[in-house]
């Protein structure tokens, strides 16, 4: 921690993430933890897909995790016996859990693969998110992790502690006729996504497209 610390955090950024948490104590008794308990687990997921869903909304984004049925897959991970190790850290306001992420451990990598926080607005100033996340830096590379994989995309976080960018690829092997249709059209998909994120108007449209498909698409899978 101490050298990701160094290299990754400016004074500046120690003193922004340090007032931050200032705020947020100030609020109440702020405690974080890594659940280990199967019961407290599975009801800390459903918190982190009702923030999740909370978030969608408020951005006007389709919940792919409820909409799609997905939720049920990330609660059978966390499982004692799915072969899966997850590790799941939540941060506490007064008891309250106000962030969570969800973490999948393989060897020496750790991979963030869903973040959450509380929608309240009484505690953006606090960043109940980024504390979370600083606190998981704090700790996890003192338990074997040395390779902190925080997924594809862009965000705050990841342009503040990502030092390694790899760039993502698809590749297809096409054994029939109709793999060699298929993968040319999940290529056209892929290039169009690609396409789409760079352009505002066309992104606006797609995500009002997705958001609307969403709503009128019965959900069969309740976090």
């Amino acid at each position: 921690w101490e050298s990701c610390d160094r290299e990754q955090r400016s004074r500046t950024r120690r003193k922004h993430d340090r007032q931050q948490g200032d705020r947020l104590a100030a609020l109440g008794t702020v405690a974080f933890e890594e659940i280990t308990d199967p019961d407290e687990a599975q009801a800390a997921i459903g918190v982190m897909f009702r923030q999740r869903s909370e978030r969608f909304r408020a951005q006007g984004i389709r919940d792919c995790f409820v909409v799609d049925g997905l939720t049920g897959f990330y609660h059978e991970a966390a499982r004692p016996g799915s072969g899966v190790d997850v590790r799941l850290h939540v941060l506490r306001l007064d008891g309250e859990i106000v962030a969570v992420r969800y973490n999948v451990v393989q060897g020496d990598r750790m991979f963030c693969l869903i973040s959450s926080m509380t929608e309240d607005p009484a505690l953006q100033a606090g960043s109940p998110g980024k504390q979370c996340l600083l606190r998981v830096m704090q700790t996890v590379f003192d338990q074997g992790v040395t390779v902190f994989d925080m997924g594809a995309g862009f965000s705050d976080e990841k342009r503040h502690w990502c030092n390694v960018q790899i760039a993502l690829r698809h590749h297809y092997v096409p054994l029939t006729p109709f793999g060699f249709l298929a993968s040319m059209a999940h290529g056209s998909l892929q290039r169009f996504r690609a396409w789409a994120k760079h352009n505002p108007r066309v992104r606006a449209g797609v995500r009002a497209w997705s958001h609307w498909r969403g709503r009128i698409k019965p959900s069969s899978d309740q976090p």
